[in-house]
């Protein structure tokens, strides 16, 4: 019987004669679906933990629109405050309601306080209302008042409310701290 061979030296005996006596019995093939079982167990492991890191992705997102926001919320307030306080400083202590017929601001000068942007996004006042009304003595006097502004939706996310509190010292009315209270809800 002629020998196969790749090359001349060397000499191979056919596959049929490699081949063992008795393993062609009860055990053969069980390798295939063994492997495809391994196989599937890996594939399921490995969605598994996709699946985990897309979750964990999708919670990054989520708290960097909401910093975001929190920060432009925060922005438009400080903008607001400085706005009253360097035009319109009679309207500090007033509720919003009370501001058209305060007579140190025209309705053309009241709309920038109510309405503005920061950073690309409009943002509108909701409620500018003293929390009680102001402590005066002899030497000062104080006033706390609630803030309350609301971010316009964009590009798929909703719009969003915070409240500050902003504390006013001193006659005239000057501003000695705002405080934010935090996000308010979704929707306006």
């Amino acid at each position: 019987m002629p020998l196969v061979s790749s090359h001349p030296r060397r000499r191979f005996p056919p596959r049929s004669l490699l081949q063992r006596p008795g393993r062609q019995g009860s055990s053969a093939g069980f390798l295939l679906p063994l492997t495809t079982l391994l196989s599937l167990l890996m594939l399921l492991g490995s969605l598994s933990v996709h699946a985990v890191s897309l979750q964990d992705r999708l919670r990054g997102t989520r708290e960097l629109q909401q910093q975001t926001s929190e920060d432009q919320l925060a922005s438009a307030a400080q903008q607001l405050v400085a706005r009253i306080q360097l035009r319109h400083a009679c309207l500090l202590a007033l509720p919003l309601e009370q501001w058209a017929g305060a007579g140190c601001a025209s309705a053309a000068d009241l709309e920038p306080l109510r309405r503005g942007e920061v950073f690309g996004v409009g943002w509108q006042l909701l409620r500018w209302q003293p929390s009680a009304p102001p402590v005066e003595t002899a030497a000062a006097a104080e006033q706390r008042l609630m803030l309350e502004i609301g971010l316009e939706a964009r590009n798929r996310q909703a719009s969003r409310r915070a409240g500050f509190e902003l504390q006013l010292a001193g006659l005239p009315w000057r501003v000695q701290e705002l405080r934010p209270l935090g996000l308010r809800g979704e929707a306006l």
